[in-house]
């Protein structure tokens, strides 16, 4: 199991601590994985954590289900996303499930898990199109887009025919 990552789910993040995690990775380039689901990260702490692309580690990895990112972060992720060699992996599923991702972990014990909830991510149309689209310019092996609304509304849409999409 590699061990080059940020675990900081169900913690409370807001804008504030997604821009702190930002400033705080720009220059290191050891850090390949940010798991930071089940927090209250909005668009603005979206848009910091998207300009690690930039600034910021060769992630891999990039979970942020079940935070409010909406349109504008699904836009700064997809922007992103075309200038990252590295990344394989973006979850901005509405779905969060911390028993489900301790138990993905061999974590034994997750007698301290919370109980699972469900907060969205809140992408909409332009958001969820954004994302979908810079996938064709990526080496990305996954995007899931589950459990947000307009998935939900547009199940057949072309944009999400990509087999690398979870939806």
């Amino acid at each position: 199991m590699d061990h080059h990552g940020i675990w900081a789910a169900d913690n409370g993040l807001t804008a504030t601590g997604g821009s702190a995690i930002a400033l705080g990775l720009q220059g290191n380039r050891h850090l390949q994985h940010l798991f930071l689901e089940g927090n209250y990260i909005n668009a603005a702490g979206a848009v910091a954590l998207a300009g690690l692309f930039k600034l910021g580690p060769p992630l891999r990895t990039i979970v942020l289900s079940g935070n409010p990112v909406g349109g504008l972060g699904a836009q700064a992720f997809a922007d992103g996303m075309r200038l990252s060699r590295s990344l394989r992996r973006l979850n901005l599923s509405g779905e969060w499930d911390s028993r489900a991702f301790a138990a993905s972990l061999w974590v034994t014990d997750a007698a301290d898990a919370r109980l699972p909830r469900r907060l969205g991510c809140c992408l909409d149309a332009a958001g969820c199109a954004a994302v979908a689209m810079a996938l064709a310019h990526t080496a990305m092996t996954e995007l899931d887009l589950r459990d947000n609304t307009w998935v939900a509304e547009n199940p057949g849409h072309s944009i999400l025919s990509d087999p690398r999409i979870r939806i």
